[in-house]
């Protein structure tokens, strides 16, 4: 693990605002780990806001909803964020905000009376996915094959320059609780620790003050050291709980369930309102924005939309990420959409980017191997990957890579190491699908 210079000063201190919708939107089918999404509507349909425009009836998947009031303009592949271009459903925003799915009201007492399965079956119909950025289906990991005793909140928010989970739990404490409780019955636990890092004085503050005033025992904050990637779900569980999670293994291995702040607050906004996820909280930051922020995108902007809310970009600007630096994605037009793991949009000058193209041989100096949060070999699994030796690659640990970045970080010959480690995975995904 190793200790990165936060950037979070940008937008840590701004408070959570809207944006303009545009007229078009364009919505991917896929926008989680799982099977793609078929189109439940067709060229013409009008839709409302939350209406459902996409379902699959794979176990792991997640619907994909409207996020606004129109017309159904086409369905056709389009631009991706994460895989360059997918199926996706383009709609003409009508500008009435219409809903199209049935609100409700209830209260958090009233939602833990509900029966387990049917809050299980309102999170899948809710579309949510772990808002963390893996994007893995919430119903699914609300039903462990294993019995766990603990929920960890991950508030860690590791990467540099993110936000959206500070300002969220900040600006809607009542609500992510009721998401805590909701998802404490769900799993039958008694126990909540929140994971936080020491430099979010604000937050650690306002929850030790919240737990107190309300005299509630049974959810602790953890405070952690601001190492990277503190926030991945293996290192979180290790330093908030000292449990370790075997390798290959999974957090209901060790009696745990992890979930992130955003994806709590679409928890309780789906059990309590029934609003299904088609916006979200996103951190827009960088040196090369002019005005950074914390804003609520719907899936579908795109993000040169989202940008131009924001200020616009400067003519410096050399790279659009979205996520942060270290796990994100750079994006090779801004013309790709905002989806529900978008929780950071950073458009970065060079004064603030590190990958060079001109990297040298290993050296064998074992940085990449002190450092690595897993406990790999990262520098046998690049020389491996670099001659496509995917076999030997798998022998040194590749599919228990969790592609944090860290082993590029730290390399003093600038080594590609973990692009290597994606592409290798991906092939053994692909031979796998063969």
């Amino acid at each position: 693990m190793i200790r990165l210079q936060s950037n979070k000063h940008y937008t840590e201190h701004l408070p959570i605002r809207d944006i303009a919708l545009p007229k078009e939107l364009v919505v991917p089918l896929v926008q989680h780990i799982g099977k793609v999404c078929d189109p439940v509507v067709k060229v013409g349909d009008v839709v409302g806001v939350g209406q459902l425009i996409g379902d699959s009836d794979a176990f792991i998947s997640a619907p994909v909803h409207s996020p606004v009031s129109g017309k159904v303009k086409a369905i056709r592949p389009a631009p991706h964020p994460i895989f360059g271009r997918a199926p996706a459903v383009v709609i003409e925003n009508d500008g009435e905000d219409r809903l199209g799915y049935e609100t409700r009201d209830l209260s958090l007492e009233e939602a833990l009376r509900l029966d387990k399965a049917e809050i299980v079956r309102q999170v899948r119909s809710a579309g949510i996915v772990g808002l963390g950025g893996a994007t893995f289906p919430s119903h699914v990991k609300l039903q462990p094959k294993k019995a766990v005793d603990t929920l960890v909140v991950n508030a860690a928010e590791c990467e540099p320059y993110i936000t959206s989970d500070l300002r969220l739990f900040l600006e809607k404490t009542d609500e992510v609780f009721a998401g805590i409780r909701i998802a404490m019955y769900v799993l039958g636990v008694n126990r909540a620790v929140i994971g936080v890092e020491d430099h979010n004085h604000e937050l650690i503050t306002h929850l030790r003050r919240y737990l107190a005033e309300r005299s509630i025992k049974d959810v602790e904050v953890k405070v952690l050291p601001s190492y990277y990637p503190q926030g991945g779900e293996k290192q979180l569980i290790k330093n908030a709980l000292g449990r370790e999670v075997p390798l290959g293994g999974l957090p209901a291995d060790v009696g745990v369930v992890v979930h992130n702040v955003g994806t709590l607050f679409a928890i309780y906004e789906a059990v309590l309102r029934g609003k299904p996820l088609y916006e979200r909280v996103a951190t827009v930051s960088g040196d090369g924005v002019d005005e950074p922020a914390n804003v609520r995108v719907r899936v579908g902007m795109a993000f040169s939309w989202i940008l131009d809310q924001c200020g616009g970009i400067k003519d410096s600007v050399v790279k659009v990420i979205l996520g942060g630096p270290m796990m994100g994605f750079s994006v090779p037009t801004l013309d790709v959409p905002a989806i529900k793991g978008t929780g950071a949009i950073l458009a970065l000058t060079d004064k603030s980017t590190y990958y060079s193209d001109e990297w040298e041989c290993c050296i064998r100096c074992g940085r990449c191997v002190d450092r690595c949060p897993m406990g790999l070999m990262p520098a046998d699994m690049s020389l491996a990957l670099e001659r496509d030796r995917v076999d030997l690659a798998k022998e040194y640990g590749l599919m228990d890579c969790i592609e944090c970045g860290v082993c590029t970080y730290v390399c003093p010959a600038k080594r590609p190491i973990v692009q290597w480690i994606k592409k290798g995975k991906f092939l053994e995904r692909s031979r796998g699908k063969r």
